[in-house]
C-alpha cells in the first residue's frame, strides 16, 4: 500500500505461484493508483517494492497481465524494463461455465 495523508492512494495485490518450467514466481493480480496520483512515482514505487519481494523470495519471474488497449500502462511497464509477451491469450471459465463443465464430465 502507498498512503498519503492517511489515505490509500495505491496498491499492488500479489501472490506467489508456481510453474513447471520456471518454479516459483510472483504474480501481480492488480496494480491500482488513484488517478490524481498517477505520474507521481506511486506505481513505480509499488513495482520496485514488489521486485524486491521477488528477489527476497528467490522468485524466477515477476509476472502480470495488462489489457492490450491500455497503452499508458503498457508504456509504463516497458519503462521499468518489463517485456510484453506476444502470443499469450487469457483463457478462463466463468462460474456458469465451470458448473457446466463439471456436470458434463
Amino acid at each position: 500500500l502507498v498512503q498519503s495523508n492517511g489515505n490509500v492512494v495505491g496498491m499492488g495485490f500479489w501472490y506467489l505461484a508456481y510453474s513447471m518450467s520456471c518454479g516459483k514466481y510472483l504474480y501481480l493480480e492488480d496494480l491500482f493508483v488513484e488517478k490524481e496520483y498517477r505520474g507521481m512515482g506511486v506505481g513505480k514505487a509499488i513495482m520496485y517494492s514488489l521486485a524486491d519481494v521477488a528477489i527476497q523470495l528467490n522468485c524466477s519471474r515477476f509476472v502480470w497481465q495488462a489489457l492490450d488497449w491500455n497503452a499508458p500502462a503498457i508504456d509504463f511497464y516497458k519503462s521499468i524494463g518489463a517485456v510484453v509477451c506476444d502470443g499469450l491469450t487469457t483463457v478462463r471459465l466463468d462460474e456458469k461455465r465451470i458448473d457446466d463443465m463439471f456436470h458434463t464430465y
